[in-house]
């Protein structure tokens, strides 16, 4: 990509096929570490106290 014989159109199309592996890659990595909504929902709840309302 840093060459200076990369043609436009073809420095266009590898730009994108980064964009696209790098979303790929942040998506499998929230997916491997878990986001904090699906830490939350893995918590088990406390024990409902009616006197703490």
């Amino acid at each position: 990509m840093e060459s200076e014989n990369t043609l436009a159109r073809d420095l266009a199309a590898l730009t994108r096929q980064v964009r696209e592996i790098s979303k790929e890659i942040d998506q499998l990595s929230t997916a491997a570490e878990g986001d904090d909504l699906s830490k939350a929902a893995e918590t088990d709840d406390e024990a409902f106290d009616p006197y703490a309302v």
